[in-house]
């Protein structure tokens, strides 16, 4: 507000008032003063609070378990082979070790690689570049097994190293290509013969393949030209097929596929998958399939779609969130609406409302900004501080609260009509969740019902190909016995073996008959689709075990032309290994060349500790509390007479760890002499009554060092003599000075050679503090015997009680201390509330001063004004009779 004064007068208005308002203006100052000293109290206590806390949680309560006293420590005598580490429940003593072998893992170095027309290679390098004998459309196939895991890699001629880097890596190894020295490098995922690999190829392009790649050894290339010479010997060469040789190869990898097939084809399997769709469907049928229908105008309106269901929930909840607000803004503006004349709102409505009003104006600023910003010519732009403001305002949520400003009149309707909406919003989103929950298990019920069918088809099929192969295998045995169906001659080989067995005769061979028929007679039931139970479909038709086997029973479930039977993938994959193995057996000099890899088989770790044998995928092992690392293998000194290696032995030996008990306690100590050195300071500081915060007039007139040594001053006293801090202090002490009991003895810190130096002996600050006899880093006792670490050493036990129990009883007083009050929160080890209210009131009092201090100015300026307006009438009069009297000369 401008106000002109002292026109008539001549008076120093604004100089007078001031001066009239002072003695207020200095009680307000006061407490402004007070208020900041509170202020600067507070955060003392912050500080200190944190710092006691940090004791209190760390470490007082490590020192309060007797098991943070039982410290080991073994020392090994040859690091480079094998480090130890021990754990508490480690027993002391010294032990024999020998590290026989570190762990490795699975290691593949490829020789180095270059194109058929000697260029370097790339990761678009393809097979056929790298080997003459592949061409671009040639299938190539290998294999990878990896943690037990058998992998097949089927590519082309014009696969590249990249799709083979690819493709290894999924098979569970790790797998690079090194441009730079053009190679690639295979290793196992983890160390340990268990995580070892192989790499073998399938057929005679990938035996090309993996010999164009580098990844051939000639060790396996070897031990396949001698394990592999009666399989090579079963290939033709001049007709690319097995000869007579093969057929034992073809069968026993047939009887191989036969046991895996049957496994799959198990009627158990079936049985499980019909009772788990019989499951399924009832618990659709009874307890889901009503709520599915009933949600049925709901999802067919999102088109089944629970993304849309969710997207409509969200825009439901931001409609809600806004109605909250709409309803909490017009409930404000109707409180003001109808205060009468001298009331207010109360400091909390003020405020709220004023948030209100500030959060529209914004939104007014973001929609002018965002309009101006979006009519901007070619080459105009926002300034820097209207884009810097768009971007502030972009990132806050605003709602429209327009329709909230003219409810106050009619305030009763306006929340009717909100409250209205928003129980139809709640209904509505009550109907979303039900229809999304409905979706969902619909879903889920289909897709369990299609994967056991799956199963139950599969096995079915399997059947078929099982059945077609014992059939023709088994062409001459199953024509002798008896019947049509596989039950009926089943039935007639048990007729057999009851008389033979009756007679004593011998029936091994009707034995084997009946195992196999009882397969085929169980393969039979599942292409047949065995009717399970009495299970019916119901009248709506839905999918029940029964549909499932019609189903079956109506598809074509015998394997198709593409497919191939047992006999026929044998012969296909046997004809592919003879071949490879003719290659290699007659052609080696094609694959052992001096560029082959080089490999290193993964290996376990293995340690003999005191003569035990223990292995380990990794070079950790954890035995009886100790954990030991192997390093290296140890030294071999020689022989025995069997011929096996001695090894040097090195030795292990455990003992209580004295230096580290010793440590603990002493920073346990060190830990509380600093915060009871702190506490002492601040307690009996200079109060500095005579110093108060500065105002800004009084900083104006000081320098920046000058102003910084007086508040400071102020500050390092501000906890003189404080009530909180001095009950701290008193348990600290109290605490730490009290007797325990142990093993019917009173023992204090003093009998530990632990004790403070008295009154007279310390620094002011420092009567509080606790020195350790011994302490070779403190002058003044360090000349004097080690009583702490003579009883660690000789008497651990009695040390462990005693620290423990004085940490457990100094941690349950703290713990007390720090309880929640009226006048304390939880944690804390002062009056937090308290001080937080008494800042609080400080606030209001200014206010209410300040409020004062107005009321005064506008008295005052209004009675000057007053006199300044009866002084410009008597001017006027004055000057209207001079005139006068002058114009009568």
């Amino acid at each position: 507000m401008i106000r002109i004064t002292g026109m008539n007068s001549g008076l120093d208005t604004d100089g007078i008032i001031k001066e009239l308002t002072a003695a207020r203006n200095k009680k307000k100052e006061k407490l402004v003063k007070s208020q900041t000293r509170m202020e600067w109290k507070q955060d003392s206590w912050k500080t200190l609070n944190s710092k006691i806390k940090s004791f209190y949680s760390s470490t007082l309560s490590n020192m309060r378990f007797q098991s943070s006293f039982k410290k080991k420590k073994t020392t090994s005598s040859n690091t480079n082979v094998a480090t130890v580490v021990a754990g508490d429940n480690a027993v002391n003593g010294t032990q024999s070790l020998i590290v026989k072998n570190t762990a490795k893992a699975g290691y593949l170095t490829g020789g180095k690689l270059e194109t058929t027309d000697k260029k370097r290679v790339n990761s678009a390098t393809t097979l056929s570049q790298l080997n003459k004998d592949i061409a671009e459309g040639d299938s190539v196939s290998f294999s990878v097994t990896a943690k037990g895991k058998t992998t097949n890699i089927d590519l082309t001629g014009s696969s590249k190293i990249s799709d083979v880097i690819s493709q290894l890596n999924k098979a569970g190894v790790t797998a690079s290509f090194d441009e730079t020295n053009q190679r690639i490098f295979v290793s196992s995922s983890a160390s340990g013969s268990a995580n070892d690999f192989s790499i073998t190829a399938n057929n005679v392009k990938g035996l090309d393949a993996l010999s164009g790649l580098g990844l051939l050894t000639s060790e396996e290339l070897s031990k396949n030209t001698e394990g592999n010479a009666a399989l090579a010997a079963a290939y033709d060469s001049a007709t690319g097929k097995l000869n007579s040789n093969g057929d034992s190869y073809v069968n026993a990898k047939a009887q191989s596929y036969a046991a895996s097939l049957q496994t799959m084809a198990n009627l158990s399997n079936v049985d499980a998958a019909y009772d788990k769709i019989k499951s399924l469907t009832e618990d659709w049928e009874n307890n889901k399939k009503t709520d599915y229908e009933n949600a049925q105008a709901t999802i067919a309106l999102y088109d089944n779609d629970p993304a849309k269901i969710a997207e409509r929930q969200n825009a439901i909840d931001e409609r809600m969130n806004q109605i909250a607000e709409l309803s909490n803004y017009a409930s404000l503006l109707q409180k003001e609406s109808v205060l009468a004349e001298g009331e207010s709102l109360s400091e909390t409505d003020a405020k709220r409302l004023e948030n209100y009003r500030t959060s529209i104006a914004e939104k007014s600023e973001l929609d002018a900004l965002t309009a101006k910003k979006e009519g901007l010519g070619e080459g105009e732009s926002l300034t820097e501080e209207e884009e810097a403001r768009l971007t502030e305002l972009s990132s806050k949520k605003f709602y429209d609260l327009s329709g909230a400003e003219a409810a106050a009149p009619d305030y009763d309707d306006y929340i009717s009509g909100l409250t209205a909406e928003k129980a139809d919003l709640e209904s509505e989103k009550e109907e979303l969740s039900a229809a999304t929950t409905a979706i969902n298990d619909y879903k889920a019920y289909q897709a369990e019902v299609e994967a056991q069918s799956g199963i139950i088809k599969a096995a079915a099929k399997n059947a078929v190909i099982l059945n077609d192969y014992y059939a023709d295998a088994n062409s001459d045995m199953l024509a002798g016995i008896s019947g049509t169906t596989y039950a009926e001659k089943l039935a007639a080989v048990q007729t057999s073996i009851t008389e033979k067995t009756a007679n004593g005769e011998d029936t091994t061979e009707l034995e084997s008959q009946q195992a196999l028929l009882q397969k085929m007679a169980d393969n039979e039931a599942i292409i047949n689709g065995k009717d399970f139970d009495t299970y019916e479909v119901d009248s709506t038709g839905a999918l029940s075990p029964k549909n499932v086997a019609n189903a079956i029973e109506a598809e074509d479930i015998t394997y198709d032309a593409a497919s191939q039977g047992i006999k026929e993938r044998a012969t296909t994959t046997v004809t592919n290994e003879a071949m490879a193995a003719y290659e290699v057996a007659n052609n080696s000099s094609k694959y052992l060349t001096a560029n082959n890899a080089v490999r290193v088989l993964g290996q376990d770790a293995e340690i003999l500790l005191n003569g035990a044998s223990f292995t380990s995928s990794n070079n950790t092992f954890s035995i009886n509390g100790l954990t030991i690392t192997a390093k290296s293998a140890s030294a071999v000194t020689g022989s025995d007479k069997e011929g096996n290696p001695i090894y040097e032995e090195l030795s292990i030996s455990t003992e209580d760890d004295v230096d580290g008990i010793y440590d603990m306690v002493k920073n346990f100590i060190k830990e509380y002499n600093k915060l009871i050195k702190e506490i002492d300071t601040l307690y009996g500081a200079d109060a500095a009554k005579k110093y108060d915060p500065l105002t800004s007039e009084e900083k104006d007139a000081m320098t920046d060092d000058e102003i910084e040594k007086w508040e400071q001053k102020i500050k390092d006293g501000l906890l003189s003599g404080d009530s909180d801090l001095g009950t701290v202090r008193n348990m600290l002490k109290s605490a730490m000075s009290q007797s325990i009991m142990i093993d019917g003895k009173n023992m204090s810190l003093s009998s530990f050679g632990i004790e403070t130096m008295g009154y007279f002996g310390s620094a002011e600050n420092e009567r509080g503090v606790y020195r350790i006899d011994g302490d070779k880093e403190d002058e003044t006792t360090g000349a004097f015997p080690d009583k702490l670490k003579k009883m660690i050493a000789s008497d651990p036990d009695t040390v462990s009680s005693f620290f423990s129990k004085l940490a457990g009883g100094l941690y349950s007083s703290m713990m007390k201390l720090s309880r929640s009050t009226t006048n304390r929160s939880y944690g804390n080890f002062y009056d937090d509330k308290s001080l937080k209210d008494q800042y609080t009131s400080y606030g209001k009092k200014i206010k209410s001063e300040e409020d004062k201090i107005a009321d005064m100015e506008d008295k005052y300026y209004k009675q000057f004004a007053q006199m300044e307006s009866a002084m410009a009438k008597i001017n006027s009069t004055s000057n209207y009779i001079g005139n006068m009297m002058g114009g009568g000369m």
